[in-house]
């Protein structure tokens, strides 16, 4: 994150406009920042995105120029919505990422294998347990994973439940719909119980 303030920050400096940009936001990597030292002729603007303030702009006009003028304020206005369009897409694209991971680690926890498809069966997440048990390895790649439930449910036809042997073992998968929209399942979820414990104690 503190790359990206550093990209707009230099972009600013560049652009010739102001004498010193400085971006100060409340998100940015913890630790100090060397202050920057402003001239007298100095703008400090808000960074408000969706009624959120992830900090301030602040700027300084060149030395020997005039002093900022109502054009001056609209371009900062200009800038400040901008950069906090951008800071407020990078937070929320980080928190997506974020929340991704915790969602893979829940699933990846679960003592059964958790798939998600998309409306046309697209493979849009595999547990750990179902790379392992479908594929016969934790680290099967995307396409692997995705052929292996294309062939499971291709025998399946249209059973919610049914049995398979795989690489040894008793399965039993359950289908269902995941999330549902006016047009039917926007998404299913496949979850497979390993059967074979019970089985070898039977």
């Amino acid at each position: 994150f503190s790359q990206f303030v550093g990209y707009v920050e230099s972009a600013l400096n560049h652009a010739g406009v102001f004498e010193k940009a400085q971006l100060d936001l409340r998100l940015a990597e913890p630790g100090p920042r060397a202050p920057v030292e402003f001239s007298a002729s100095q703008l400090t603007v808000p960074l408000i995105h969706s009624g959120r303030t992830s900090g301030v702009m602040r700027v300084a006009g060149k030395r020997g120029l005039r002093p900022f003028n109502a054009e001056d304020l609209h371009l900062m206005s200009s800038l400040s919505t901008f950069i906090a369009s951008l800071v407020g897409h990078a937070i929320t694209y980080g928190d997506l990422l974020r929340n991704i991971e915790v969602l893979r680690r829940l699933i990846d926890s679960a003592p059964v294998a958790v798939i998600g498809l998309d409306r046309k069966g697209g493979l849009i997440v595999a547990s750990k347990r179902a790379r392992v048990w479908l594929c016969n390895s934790d680290d099967a790649d995307h396409g692997a994973v995705a052929t292996a439930i294309g062939t499971l449910l291709e025998g399946a036809a249209e059973r919610h439940r049914f049995h398979l042997r795989l690489h040894g073992r008793l399965l039993v998968a359950e289908t269902g719909a995941l999330l549902a929209g006016d047009e039917g399942p926007v998404a299913r979820s496949v979850v497979i119980h390993d059967m074979s414990p019970e089985q070898a104690r039977l």
